[in-house]
């Protein structure tokens, strides 16, 4: 499932940050998060993604933590060049469980089905960078 295709996305036209909404399929348990960054350009780019739910009652997103540990947000590490990141999550993910590849793993209570991709560039006014963002939903 592609939430952002691949695409050129400099900071002067997106806006930082920059966010994305989406919907998982109701009916799976937990997902596969890959960041594929094929390029950066600018002085000093960093890319931020971290993921939020929504919070129908406040009518607004929140950060996702890991509920296992000292409240680690749902995040890949800073991207500052090309990069491939995978993300698993999954409500009771044993720790020592692994996806080939992946170093980010989060274990939450439930999966929401209403998330939102927050992608915050760094200081400099003229970075850019060439990104996708998929997710893999699992049963």
């Amino acid at each position: 499932m592609v939430i952002l295709p691949s695409a050129v996305r400099a900071k002067s036209a997106v806006g930082s940050p920059f966010n994305t909404d989406f919907r998982l399929p109701q009916e799976f348990r937990g997902v596969i998060f890959r960041l594929k960054v094929t390029a950066s350009g600018g002085t000093t780019p960093t890319l931020d993604v971290k993921f939020q739910s929504y919070d129908d009652a406040a009518a607004e997103y929140f950060d996702l933590f890991d509920t296992q540990s000292a409240r680690e947000a749902v995040a890949f590490v800073q991207a500052t060049g090309a990069v491939t990141q995978d993300m698993l999550i999954y409500p009771g993910i044993m720790q020592g469980a692994v996806v080939e590849g992946t170093t980010n793993m989060y274990r939450l209570t439930g999966l929401p089905v209403r998330l939102r991709a927050v992608c915050t560039y760094g200081a400099d006014a003229d970075e850019t960078f060439t990104f996708s963002l998929a997710a893999i939903p699992l049963r």
